[in-house]
């Protein structure tokens, strides 16, 4: 490799793109030199192989748009390598690149100390040389800068007049998207000639969050929660060799499994990767009217019971399952009504599906029990389950179901097709105490959902 490269001689050798910027392939080239040259690094900054195809999606999508976000699983997603990758031959190239994060002290201390070990490594293989080697602020003699920035103006007082090409946001999920403003501001001149790059990297945040936010302002999010990367995992490892040696390490299934009996405060935020709001966390973001299933699956309808109180209102959903699907079709809603009348109305309406009786499931806490009697006198619904989900210790059995819907919803395994039942689910947050318990929202409909899960998971006189 030549020390004698020409600014275009670097940019041809990174493959970038015809506006000079990097590309995929330039991030593989940074990636195989680092490899190749980086055997002296620190290890936790030493470079690999891809964790997974997530993140060389990831890669690709940094690569590909001007202004985007990704969202990764703690610990397995390799957020800070795949932004790395690409400031690195951007810097190679001449960009002045800025690095945010809610503190100094975090935009000092994690990106920009992987970005100038890397730099430390491959600019003397292209000539370069460093002339300004502060904490904050490194230049290099081809015009490419490096700053550490917070996302607090006061904090960047010091740093005045620079214009960048490229910023990346990380811990985004902390930060509001109203500061998103400020960062633009600095790539007004990048952005005349579309050549800017602004990256939005967290987990799941708050509603007003930047990176909640940037999918409503235009920039596409590409998303890889711990069921989406551990059944990339499986499926790779299902294709390894008997002797792979990565066969032994631990799955990364096996490692969120664990992650989560570790750390259930933060579990669905930094792994899940699920919003947060005021209240709570949602239970059901991006909540789907119909999720697909395989057309060749049985069909099996399922029925939810959730006896409502003097205040409350008495439901039954209505449900079909396909294979591990499960699609709300509709409810039926019965306030201030006897007993009697209740058991008619739910018997005439289940009598018009093909159902088994153990399939309707009732929730006999306080007054399930009474209509779960008067319901079995019926003949068409004797033998029907009746749960009794209570949520104390040791079992804890209705934050598991609720838990199983979280699940099941974040993997597009639930549908909910009558749209104000699906309204309602969507606006739905609990909120975890600091001792890890879970607090759950009241609502006849989640309870009547409740209800078909523990007939799912087969959950009987609990």
């Amino acid at each position: 490799m030549s020390r004698k490269m020409t600014q275009e001689q670097r940019k041809e050798f990174f493959q970038c793109d015809e506006q000079g910027l990097p590309t995929y392939e330039s991030m593989c080239i940074t990636n195989a030199l680092l490899m190749r040259y980086g055997e002296h690094l620190p290890k936790t900054h030493r470079v690999g192989r891809w964790k997974g195809p997530w993140q060389s999606a990831a890669a690709r999508h940094l690569a590909r748009h001007r202004k985007c976000g990704i969202k990764l699983s703690r610990q397995a997603g390799g957020k800070t390598q795949d932004v790395a990758l690409y400031i690195v031959p951007a810097l190679l190239t001449g960009s002045v690149w800025a690095t945010f994060m809610p503190t100094l002290i975090q935009s000092t201390r994690i990106l920009v100390k992987r970005v100038s070990l890397w730099m430390n490594v491959l600019e003397p293989h292209f000539g370069l040389r460093r002339i300004k080697k502060e904490e904050r602020l490194k230049d290099w003699d081809n015009g490419a800068a490096l700053l550490a920035l917070s996302d607090n103006p006061e904090a960047n007082a010091n740093i005045e007049g620079y214009t960048v090409d490229g910023a990346s946001v990380d811990e985004s999920h902390q930060i509001d998207w109203n500061i998103i403003g400020n960062i633009t501001a600095l790539m007004k001149d990048a952005e005349k000639e579309r050549r800017e790059r602004l990256f939005l990297i967290g987990v799941g945040g708050y509603e007003e969050s930047a990176i909640e936010q940037a999918p409503l302002h235009g920039y596409p999010v590409i998303e890889f929660n711990d069921a989406a990367i551990s059944a990339l995992d499986d499926e790779a490892r299902a294709g390894m060799a008997p002797d792979d040696p990565r066969l032994k390490e631990l799955s990364w299934r096996e490692v969120f499994a664990a992650e989560e009996i570790a750390h259930p405060a933060t579990y669905d935020q930094f792994y899940r990767l699920l919003p947060v709001t005021a209240g709570g966390r949602l239970m059901f973001p991006g909540l789907l009217a119909n999720a697909e299933a395989d057309p060749h699956s049985r069909t099996r309808f399922k029925f939810g019971i959730d006896v409502g109180k003097l205040q409350d209102e008495t439901v039954l959903m209505v449900c079909e399952q396909r294979g591990r699907v499960i699609n709300v079709i509709e409810t039926r809603r019965w306030h201030g009504s006897d007993y009697e009348t209740i058991r008619d109305g739910i018997v005439k309406h289940i009598w018009g599906y093909d159902y088994i009786p153990q399939d309707v499931v009732i929730e006999t806490n306080g007054p399930g029990e009474v209509l779960a009697d008067w319901l079995c006198q019926s003949r068409a619904l004797y033998g029907l389950t009746r749960i009794f989900t209570t949520d104390g210790p040791p079992r804890r059995m209705k934050t598991q179901l609720c838990k199983d819907l979280l699940a099941r919803a974040a993997r597009g395994l639930l549908g909910v097709n009558p749209e104000s039942e699906r309204r309602e689910l969507s606006k739905l947050a609990y909120t975890i105490t600091e001792e890890g318990q879970y607090k759950w929202p009241h609502s006849d409909t989640l309870s009547a959902l409740i209800a078909v899960e523990a007939g799912d998971a087969q959950v009987v006189g609990i």
